[in-house]
């Protein structure tokens, strides 16, 4: 396989997967363990190691964003895809992780690979024909995928005692890294480590852009803060679940909670304006991979567009 990084976009990249025998890139897939709208996950040995072996299928960029995106020539379909696409989100945000040396917030990754004609057929003789989506302009092309750490043995997504790094790995990803994963629910956790990235929007990323011409800055701020509210809605649903062992640290304030103080005000602003919100995943600084100096003027740039007193000059110069 060729040494090729992936996504073809600026900002974070993949490396391929290693193979002992890079000729042959062998790989016995043993079980299906796993399939969602984007994918199919299968145990697999390669090189003697078991492995989880993510396979994605085409998707056609009308089905990544609506029509009005490509009115006017605001964005490209190569734009779309590279932002859009879930191998290239997995590509971009695992990418993140290995450069900045914090593998530790999720599965491990060890990189992509695309198969071998034999090995598309091996897996349609399975059953798997009708999932790839394959078009004529898809023709000919490697069916992609993602090497993952393989978790056994786990029966629940996570425990009571894991819920305090999950909310600060969920922090250090949209704070510290410029990830936001989009999709943090019960089904996308193994024991604890988030397993899927396919939705996930990583700096630089034109939903975490408050110059788009596509998305308002509200748009955007919801961007930076959804992963802090499907933790919390998560959370809640834990302690549905779990009333005598119930998980009180919340990013934003408790709804539930609100309803009883006599001021209700601050649990009726929207979520983004709310206190706890941040808004540090758009101020990414994608090129030095470290998050944007907490200066005195950033710090009010981000009040500024959180309290929606954003002029032209501020969306100007929020990068």
């Amino acid at each position: 396989m060729c040494g090729t990084t992936l996504a073809w976009c600026q900002g974070t990249k993949l490396a391929p997967f290693k193979f002992r025998h890079d000729a042959h890139r062998d790989i016995e897939f043993l079980e299906p363990i796993g399939a969602g709208l984007h994918s199919q996950v299968f145990r697999a040995k390669i090189d003697g190691q078991i492995y989880a072996v993510k396979l994605f299928r085409f998707t056609h960029h009308r089905e990544l964003a609506p029509p009005t995106f490509f009115n006017h020539g605001l964005v490209s379909v190569d734009e779309i895809i590279n932002n859009y696409d879930p191998f290239y989100c997995e590509c971009r945000a695992y990418g993140r992780l290995k450069e900045v040396g914090r593998e530790d917030l999720a599965a491990r990754c060890y990189g992509y690979l695309l198969l071998r004609p034999d090995q598309e057929v091996e897996l349609n003789r399975r059953g798997c024909q009708d999932f790839w989506h394959r078009r004529p302009a898809t023709k000919g092309r490697p069916i992609r995928g993602i090497v993952k750490e393989y978790i056994p043995g786990c029966d629940v997504p996570f425990v009571f005692n894991d819920l305090p790094r999950m909310k600060r790995d969920i922090k250090a990803l949209n704070r510290r890294l410029g990830i936001v994963n989009w999709d943090v629910r019960e089904d996308n956790y193994r024991g604890g480590l988030l397993i899927d990235f396919s939705q996930a929007h990583t700096a630089p990323h034109m939903q975490l852009d408050f110059t788009s011409k596509l998305f308002t800055s509200a748009s955007v701020m919801e961007c930076c803060v959804r992963d802090q509210a499907c933790f919390d809605n998560m959370v809640e649903r834990w302690n549905e679940s779990h009333p005598q062992r119930k998980f009180w640290h919340f990013f934003l304030p408790n709804a539930q909670f609100g309803i009883n103080l006599r001021d209700k005000s601050r649990y009726r602003l929207s979520f983004y304006k709310q206190e706890g919100a941040s808004l540090v995943a758009a101020f990414y600084d994608w090129k030095k991979n470290k998050p944007a100096k907490r200066t005195a003027a950033v710090l009010n740039q981000m009040r500024r567009i959180q309290e929606g007193r954003v002029d032209k000059a501020t969306r100007r110069n929020a990068t």
